[in-house]
């Protein structure tokens, strides 16, 4: 597979050992408002009772969470943040973690919480509405929901509000879940084999973006245009002359 991208992800190393021309990926992130109703339920999950006063630590942090669709698989992912201490007081300085491990939310939340985060997993997972793979044609997405406060409650149904097609998975630690190599050959496949996606020989590929999946742009290694050389010419010819009359 020959990627095509204005940026590098983690799984981008695996070409270096042989790639198929005609499997082209033009990778070009795209971000999106949308609207999409995945459920008509008001999901909720409950965190362990924090002040609004106190300050988010490492054993009680700020959660956050988002959807990665990979390769017709739905995976939803934890972000962790909070404040430095040293000796009890606040260091400036945010401390921010990625998770895909269930373990360490209910850990969080508390084991009496457990099945309510299973039932949240399961309405997510298990969703029909989050497979966007064919409308959107990409093997992989980011989505956020409508999320309210420091709950997960969904007012009149959950909704996807922002959409991210192609992001960064390197950003979202995604090697957690799938290695390099894994991650190349399932992307590979899915975007081929299941979405159809159509061989192409890569001169119909535009040059500014074969450019750029070899690091250049459109400034590398040109050549001077045909009415600067003949200037140069000139001021070469007149340096000669003077030297020559020295």
């Amino acid at each position: 597979m020959y990627i095509i991208s204005k940026f590098s992800d983690y799984y981008d190393s695996v070409s270096s050992l042989g790639i198929d021309k005609t499997h082209v990926f033009e990778r070009h992130t795209e971000e999106l408002e949308t609207n999409i109703k995945v459920s008509d339920k008001r999901l909720k999950l409950r965190f362990k009772d924090r002040s609004y006063k106190e300050v988010a630590t490492k054993e009680q942090p700020d959660i956050d969470f988002f959807v990665i669709g990979f390769c017709g698989k739905i995976y939803i992912g934890w972000k962790l943040s909070w404040e430095e201490r040293e000796n009890y007081e606040i260091v400036s300085r945010k401390i921010e973690k990625i998770t895909y491990d269930k373990n360490i939310i209910v850990d969080i939340i508390g084991k009496d919480k457990a099945n309510e985060l299973n039932d949240f997993y399961d309405s997510i997972e298990n969703n029909k509405n989050f497979q966007l793979f064919t409308k959107y044609h990409v093997p992989y997405f980011k989505a956020y929901l409508n999320l309210r406060n420091k709950y997960f409650n969904y007012y009149n149904g959950t909704f996807i509000e922002n959409l991210i097609l192609l992001p960064n998975l390197k950003e979202h630690e995604f090697y957690r879940m799938f290695d390099t190599f894994s991650a190349f050959q399932e992307i590979d496949m899915f975007l081929f084999g299941v979405l159809g996606t159509k061989e192409k020989d890569l001169s119909e590929v535009p040059e500014e973006y074969r450019l750029t999946a070899r690091g250049m742009d459109k400034t590398s290694f040109r050549q001077m245009a045909p009415g600067h050389k003949k200037e140069k010419r000139r001021e070469n010819k007149l340096r000669k002359r003077k030297k020559n009359k020295l």
